[in-house]
């Protein structure tokens, strides 16, 4: 939320030199920009904060409900309750809305540019069989229903929204879901093709262009060879690159093709996947299993099934393997695990999975509740929360103590110097700070 924070303090949204993450795409983020601008008071910009991770933990329910509606109309308002529920029940998911990170909005922005894709298929299905069955003198721009082409705007807009939020959906959501729309049965979509690129653009182009205009490279700061950018040098590259790069097999030479991609890291990479991970729940995976083998005639289980496996191959060639950089594919997990229910067309195997939905409802809720997940004070007013004044040393804290100090004692038309620290959200008076990957303002003024 810091770089929201700044536009606001500075009334207008700009390059951040010290802040390289700041010059992303922050889509997710402007939902706190909004909620500063229309918050009363000095402190508009903690409260719009708060609106803004309010807003985004608002995405979890929020894709739930697309994924019922979504497993209710390919299978059953009970398989769609089952998805829905497996999908909130999550630790993930959870832990996404506890702290704020944005994997959850991209989460619900791949599942309705899938689904919106998904629905715009069966709409070509029958717009093709109308055409077999209507005289040919019609002409085909009459068969061509309205309905498909606001499927495929819906799609790209979705897509675009993913894009808008971090750069890596341009790979998961936005490439392959066009080669979908433009190559869908094997026929090409010229037209469905135009418009989803024209709403993707639309969606997320004005953050490219930001860049361009204030970075001087549209992906800033990626792709520093082929465009350069604003505050980059060589170095910094060279740093960049080395702590995003694919994680190494120390087992492997540097210059083994298997150093970056070895059987043991593939293995290890889908254990963290399925069951090896703190936030991963026992009940999905098998119900995954259950739900694939009673819906594997379906054209959408297997389009969910190469979405699925196209995800985690992209994460675990090109990326630095981050967990939550997969969360993304959790809906489709939850869609399939829906499916589990069809599996007996019995009453009772109907109640054996709404009875391990229940029991994962009640095992999870108290630990997603927990200070294991994160803070907790559910109860404590926001005021308290901002200033922590009467917290004691053994009580959860939300800020460091030097920050609380400074706020207390600092005036407010100090500036504060940061080095070695990048976490500046909370100080009530101006800052000087840079991330690990830009200049160190120290650096600056000793020059």
């Amino acid at each position: 939320m810091q770089a929201p924070k700044e536009w606001y303090l500075e009334g207008q949204i700009g390059f951040m030199p010290h802040n390289i993450y700041g010059n992303m795409p922050l889509g997710a983020e402007m939902h706190a920009l909004l909620g500063m601008t229309l918050w009363p008071g000095e402190l508009a910009w903690w409260y719009g904060a708060i609106v803004g991770k309010v807003v985004i933990a608002a995405f979890a329910p929020l894709t739930a409900v697309l994924v019922y509606a979504a497993g209710r109309r390919l299978m059953s308002p009970a398989a769609g309750l089952v998805a829905a529920i497996v999908y909130l029940s999550l630790p993930w998911i959870a832990h996404l809305s506890f702290t704020g990170l944005i994997e959850g909005v991209v989460a619900y922005y791949l599942f309705a540019a899938f689904y919106a894709t998904l629905l715009w298929s069966r709409e070509q299905r029958e717009s093709c069989a109308t055409v077999d069955e209507t005289p040919s003198d019609t002409p085909n721009e009459t068969i061509v229903s309205f309905k498909s082409d606001g499927l495929a705007t819906v799609a790209g807009w979705m897509a675009g929204a993913a894009i808008a939020c971090k750069y890596p959906s341009l790979l998961f959501v936005g490439f392959p879901i066009g080669l979908w729309v433009l190559f869908d049965r094997w026929a090409i979509h010229w037209r469905s093709a135009m418009l989803y690129t024209l709403l993707l653009v639309a969606a997320c182009g004005l953050w490219f262009g930001k860049n361009v205009v204030l970075a001087g490279n549209p992906t800033y700061p990626l792709l520093y060879s082929a465009f350069g950018g604003e505050t980059m040098t060589p170095e910094k590259h060279s740093q960049w690159k080395t702590a995003h790069a694919v994680p190494r097999d120390m087992s492997y030479s540097e210059d083994s093709p298997l150093a970056r991609h070895s059987p043991s890291q593939l293995w290890n990479s889908m254990a963290r996947v399925v069951y090896r991970n703190d936030w991963v729940s026992p009940l999905m995976m098998p119900l995954v299993v259950v739900g694939v083998f009673a819906v594997w005639g379906t054209r959408w289980a297997k389009l969910a099934l190469v979405g699925i496996v196209y995800y985690f191959v992209t994460w675990w060639l090109l990326t630095h393997r981050l967990d939550r950089f997969w969360v993304p594919m959790l809906p489709l997990f939850a869609l399939l695990c829906g499916g589990s229910i069809m599996w007996l067309p019995t009453r009772t195997w109907g109640w054996t999975v709404a009875g391990v939905c229940l029991f994962s409802l009640v095992y999870n809720f108290p630990f997603i509740t927990s200070r294991a997940m994160g803070d907790n004070r559910f109860f404590v007013a926001l005021d308290e929360l901002r200033t922590e004044s009467s917290a004691g040393p053994g009580d959860m804290q939300r800020t460091h103590r030097a920050h609380r100090w400074l706020n207390n004692h600092a005036a407010r038309d100090e500036t504060v110097l940061l080095v070695g620290e990048a976490q500046p959200f909370d100080f009530e008076m101006p800052v000087l700070y840079a991330t690990c990957f830009d200049t160190s303002p120290l650096e600056r003024l000793l020059r």
